[in-house]
């Protein structure tokens, strides 16, 4: 996981950017599930592979649950 900040200690607010780079264990994998309690999610890219471009990536955010969180479903083709 990679982070790039910035923070706003006078509105007590942060943004930036989180790189993750993941492995698939096995094959056919449809969708990565995430926890983003508290965060404010404008828009996720997915790149296949290291030779391949950034693409816009399909998404859905669900609504919170007190004892859950709140999910952030990312399709992956």
């Amino acid at each position: 996981m990679s982070l790039d900040f910035t923070v706003d200690f006078d509105q007590k607010h942060f943004s930036g950017s989180v790189t993750h780079t993941m492995k698939f264990l096995k094959p056919g994998v449809k969708q990565i599930f995430m926890d983003i309690v508290g965060m404010d999610i404008h828009f996720i890219s997915l790149r296949p592979c290291e030779m391949c471009y950034w693409e816009d990536a399909e998404y859905t955010i669900t609504e919170p649950k007190p004892a859950l969180g709140q999910a952030l479903q990312i399709t992956v083709h």
